[in-house]
């Protein structure tokens, strides 16, 4: 599958799709007759995110002591040793996490996106330290490098596909390569500031940019399942992190975390992904 020509495709047809509805006067056309609707619009968006966020807030105040507590097994802050990075990631990752739930309250969208992408990339490089045995990344993340991210879907890729095949009812490798590739391309949108994410902070009320967060909020509320991925993937991370370390004990605590937030996903819908990004490479 040719994962740049397919997004490209679907943020085309996602432009068009924002066009349309800012230029349709029915949206200002109503305002006119009620005045009053965006900010009430607004307000109820704003409630309904703070109150989706509390079951998030409760969740990471679960995850904070796991971390923590990795600072148990770190004899100086200055090792170059995969639990001292990890560590350090898992830090910012937690603090970031703070940030997405400050702005998601504020109806800062684009923000949020971007700041979802750097949790997304710190639990892949993540993974990667864990599953790279020869430390070649990771010394070279001590040195100051910057690691491309498309080494950790590599790894990652190779690793869940291992798995895969040790399951005598698998016979296709899993695209996992080109779905986290897919992921990480969408998320770019917002660190680069392309017109598809832009798109997204114009106002269809007044027709200008969203300086009232009218759309801010709305887009926060329907993208809510991206600061939920973060909050899995975060998890996920610290399973594997545990796994690597042996420890069972905390691996099943985490676990029991993650059934609380993980979404539910049909047999149909998780066929319907791969199929997406398989069916081009039969």
């Amino acid at each position: 599958m040719n994962v740049k020509k397919t997004l490209d495709e679907e943020i085309r047809a996602l432009i068009q799709e924002r066009l349309e509805k800012i230029r349709n006067p029915e949206a200002s056309d109503f305002v006119r007759l009620h005045p009053d609707y965006p900010e009430t619009r607004k307000e109820r968006d704003r409630q309904d995110i703070i109150q989706s966020l509390q079951q998030f807030e409760s969740i990471h105040q679960k995850i904070l002591p796991h971390i923590c507590d990795l600072r148990k097994l770190i004899k100086d802050m200055t090792e170059r040793t995969m639990i001292c990075a990890i560590y350090l990631l898992f830090g910012k990752m937690m603090q970031t996490l703070e940030v997405i739930f400050l702005l998601a309250k504020e109806g800062r969208n684009q923000e949020v996106g971007e700041l979802v992408r750097s949790v997304n990339e710190n639990c892949d490089l993540i993974s990667l330290f864990i599953l790279n045995s020869s430390d070649e990344y990771l010394n070279k993340w001590f040195d100051g490098e910057i690691i491309e991210h498309a080494k950790a879907r590599e790894a990652i890729h190779k690793f869940l596909n291992r798995l895969n095949l040790q399951d005598p009812v698998s016979k296709e490798e899993l695209p996992v390569y080109e779905v986290s590739t897919y992921i990480y391309r969408v998320f770019s949108k917002y660190t680069h500031s392309s017109y598809a994410a832009l798109l997204d902070s114009v106002d269809v009320f007044n027709k200008d940019f969203d300086f009232h967060r009218f759309a801010g909020y709305h887009y926060i509320k329907r993208n809510f399942h991206i600061i939920r991925n973060a909050m899995v993937e975060t998890l996920l991370r610290l399973k594997t992190l545990y796994l690597a370390l042996s420890d069972n004990d905390n691996y099943l605590k985490v676990d029991n975390i993650l059934k609380e937030i993980m979404p539910t996903v049909t047999e149909e819908e998780i066929k319907n992904i791969l199929e997406k990004f398989t069916q081009k490479k039969r």
